[in-house]
């Protein structure tokens, strides 16, 4: 099953909430759980990527890569992961 994409599945359901319309049938609901499913997949192999590019610049610990780890592994957690600025450039002349 093809899922829509999220731009116009967000689209969608606020126009849908503007005109009252609450409901929602068994095949959009499948289309959402999908939807879901999909970016919590995307989220945990950006989870995998950041992790490696850390690791391999030895950024691992650095303050901001964590934050940005810790809302990948809980996307639906408060908080903003931009502005991403971490403690090497934070210490350059000018920053």
């Amino acid at each position: 099953m093809k899922t829509p994409d999220t731009e116009k599945l967000v689209t969608e359901l606020r126009e849908r909430a503007e005109q009252g319309r609450f409901t929602l049938d068994k095949d959009e609901l499948i289309r959402i759980a999908a939807m879901l499913e999909k970016l919590r997949h995307r989220c945990g192999e950006a989870y995998q990527v950041v992790g490696v590019l850390a690791h391999t610049t030895e950024l691992f610990h650095d303050p901001a890569v964590v934050k940005a780890l810790d809302l990948l592994s809980l996307p639906e957690s408060e908080g903003d992961i931009l502005p991403f600025v971490p403690a090497i450039d934070r210490e350059k002349p000018g920053s």
